[in-house]
């Protein structure tokens, strides 16, 4: 069985921080058309679902283009399943003109949901679970998940985030803590899968200015499991990087445009880990 996973996707940016308007009407475009591009593979290559894990637009208000894009995905490909959890920027009025919801889209809330796929290749289930958190739940959901050890599980989240004073800063405390639960890994090391659903978490939150610092539950952590040359290449690989800045002493995730400036010293104050300054 074929499944699609993705998130952060954005679309319907403004995109103007730093391209001017043409630039940025052209990438909206682009990233439509990669999205388009996406679900034509999904279909050519009979993939049986497409997970969207928060974040598929970038504002409450989307345009009635960028909208119609999404649903037209959903109607023309009926033999897809697509499981949507909403993120902290998705559009509310997405299915507000809409008679009724496509069959074939899922949707999640604010508990636990669960969805089974039963695989006719070898007669395994694979169950997607996912819950949108919330100020509310947040510190409290992650003891409520129940899975069923006979199936092969997938649990679709969408990381929260908070702001500090310098830059963006982020605790992975609790995402982390259900990874652990899920893969059974040891609770001081993180062992190699563990490590790169990390990478992906780390680069879905890259936003922005490009560059987030780790809180105090997950600094020294990421910081020790990051510093080898293998898994520094692994992180360099999802287009992100982990370094020290030293105005602040602490760990700093750098999306890899960041990451070139600090290798070609544009960025002094950061040092990269995992003896992979050199080009």
């Amino acid at each position: 069985m074929k499944i699609i996973h993705c998130a952060d996707l954005h679309l319907d940016s403004n995109m103007t921080s730093n391209l001017s308007r043409e630039q940025a009407k052209q990438r909206k475009a682009e990233l439509l058309a990669t999205f388009e591009r996406m679900i034509a593979y999904a279909k050519d290559n009979f993939v049986k679902a497409v997970i969207i894990a928060g974040d598929l637009y970038d504002k409450k208000n989307i345009s009635a283009n960028a909208r119609n894009v999404f649903l037209s995905a959903i109607n023309n490909n009926p033999d897809i399943t697509f499981y949507y959890l909403r993120g902290n920027h998705d559009a509310e009025s997405l299915f507000i003109d809409c008679d009724t919801i496509p069959d074939n889209i899922k949707m999640f809330n604010d508990s636990w949901t669960s969805y089974k796929i039963e695989a006719p290749e070898d007669n395994s289930v694979i169950t997607i679970n996912g819950v949108e958190l919330t100020a509310d739940n947040s510190n409290v959901i992650y003891n409520s998940l129940v899975l069923d050890s006979n199936n092969y599980n997938i649990v679709t989240l969408h990381g929260q985030e908070a702001m500090s004073g310098f830059g963006r800063e982020v605790d992975l405390a609790e995402e982390l803590r259900l990874l652990d639960l899920v893969f059974h890994a040891d609770d001081v090391a993180l062992d190699d899968h563990l490590f790169l659903l990390l990478a992906l978490l780390l680069a879905g939150l890259l936003e922005g200015d490009g560059r987030l610092f780790l809180g105090d539950a997950l600094a020294d952590r990421v910081a020790g499991t990051c510093g080898t040359a293998v898994r520094a290449e692994l992180l360099l690989q999802h287009g992100i990087g982990v370094g020290i800045d030293q105005r602040v002493g602490r760990p700093v995730v750098l999306d890899a445009l960041l990451v070139q400036e600090v290798r070609d010293g544009v960025d002094p104050h950061v040092e990269l880990l995992g003896n992979l300054n050199e080009p």
